[in-house]
């Protein structure tokens, strides 16, 4: 059996994030969908309107640098904490 390196640690913010993505889709109004790319620490966010099905389109997206200590925006390389996530997904449903 091969011996592989244990993984590396995540922010705590990780874990906040996850959890208030399964609360999104424990609404039944939105679906989350996310993927977590250990080889290059990335964590995808999808989020569609009402159940999921292969027609619709992703009313909100995110791709986001999974760090030790903090996780970051890919694309504008803002610090994201799970306040700051739920304050975006606060706009979206307004």
């Amino acid at each position: 059996m091969k011996n592989y390196p244990a993984p590396e640690p995540v922010s705590p913010d990780f874990t906040a994030i996850v959890d208030l993505l399964m609360c999104v889709n424990a609404t039944g109004l939105y679906e989350a969908f996310y993927e977590y790319y250990p080889h290059v620490r990335l964590l995808e966010i999808s989020i569609y309107e009402g159940r999921w099905n292969y027609l619709k389109h992703p009313v909100f997206k995110m791709c986001l640098e999974c760090g030790e200590v903090s996780l970051f925006d890919f694309d504008t390389d803002e610090r994201i904490t799970p306040e700051n996530l739920l304050e975006r997904l606060i706009l979206l449903v307004q």
